[in-house]
């Protein structure tokens, strides 16, 4: 970085010096008096210049340049903007959003589940070559989540804990389900191409793929509603039918539900990121 540096300056330094050099001398002056050095090394610099410019050069207008674009993939669809910072250094951000909704059926209970991704990201984008890059960031507010309504309907058994029970008709079993994330997490992704092209173009695709540490989501389950313990012999309706929460051995039986919801969602701790986004450069 620190010689693409000097590099930079010196082209700089010989495009500024060449049309002072030029204007130094006189009108008549034609180019075959000129020295074949010189001519050489001004032919060098120029080739030097367009070289450094592909390479990564920063925009020569005056001010950064930016670009917005549209992506689309695991964290959801939203818009995202960029700006140039120093040669090979972007400051990206955007938000995504995604909803999907569900109802299926499960021993006997009818589940309703919503999915929804709602998060704010900031990239710091470090070209690194040949269109790759490497690209840390945040979640500044992560709002993935996922909610669930539980139903079952009258007479139809279910089970909670390993304990079958049926839903009474006059109070039927409900319940929910949800599960949340840390509201802040960090990410890390590689990356190819980018939302402000070095190279002058204007439109623009990139491709990335990374991972989001937000740790093991947070789970819970609630239940309502009365229903009658399942048992061989059948006790009487009087014995067997109670609300669900004030059943024998509920507590614990709702607690090992949560516990086997939880570890089969904790891989979920590494989100994985795979993107593909188009932008425009200005």
């Amino acid at each position: 970085m620190r010689r693409l540096s000097f590099v930079a300056v010196a082209v700089v330094v010989i495009s500024a010096l060449l049309p002072l050099q030029s204007s130094a001398q006189t009108p008549s002056l034609s180019t075959s008096t000129v020295p074949e050095s010189v001519v050489m090394s001004s032919s060098s610099a120029t080739a030097l210049d367009t070289t450094f410019e592909q390479g990564g050069s920063r925009s020569t207008s005056g001010s950064p340049a930016v670009g917005v674009g549209v992506k689309i993939g695991t964290l959801g669809i939203g818009p995202q903007v960029a700006v140039e910072v120093a040669n090979r250094v972007n400051v990206r951000g955007g938000f995504n959003l995604f909803s999907y909704s569900h109802t299926f059926d499960q021993s006997g209970a009818s589940i309703d589940g919503s999915l929804k991704l709602q998060s704010v990201e900031a990239n710091l984008d470090l070209l690194i070559g040949g269109g790759f890059r490497f690209s840390p960031g945040v979640l500044l507010y992560n709002n993935n989540h996922v909610d669930g309504t539980l139903s079952v309907p009258a007479g139809n058994s279910f089970s909670i804990g390993g304990q079958n029970y049926t839903s009474l008709a006059a109070d039927p079993i409900k319940g929910t389900a949800s599960m949340t994330f840390n509201k802040f997490s960090p990410m890390l992704a590689i990356g190819f191409g980018q939302l402000v092209p070095r190279s002058g173009r204007h439109f623009s695709m990139a491709f990335d793929i990374g991972v989001v540490f937000e740790d093991a989501p947070t789970v819970g389950l609630t239940y309502a509603g009365t229903g009658c313990l399942v048992t061989t012999p059948a006790l009487p309706a009087s014995i067997a039918c109670k609300p669900i929460n004030t059943q024998a051995n509920i507590t614990s039986a709702i607690a090992d539900e949560q516990t086997k919801f939880s570890d089969a969602v904790s891989i979920l701790k590494y989100y994985p990121i795979v993107s593909l986004g188009f932008g425009w450069r200005f």
